[in-house]
């Protein structure tokens, strides 16, 4: 016997209808601020502060790690 654990079989609620809406715009948008804002999440890009005695980097350059 299976068992419709999703309830994809029968009609949704208008509000559960509403909140999967509403979530399918949210949850992208959530995600991309968090993986651009958030800095110890992901960011591919490191601050020079001091060069040190290389020349091809100079203060407040952004480079790959």
């Amino acid at each position: 016997m299976t068992h419709d654990w999703l309830g994809l079989k029968k009609e949704l609620s208008p509000r559960r209808q509403l909140l999967l809406i509403a979530c399918s715009f949210l949850l992208p948008i959530l995600l991309w601020c968090a993986v651009s804002y958030v800095p110890w999440l992901w960011h591919p890009y490191i601050h020079v502060t001091s060069p040190g005695s290389v020349e091809y980097f100079s203060e407040g350059m952004d480079v790959k790690r």
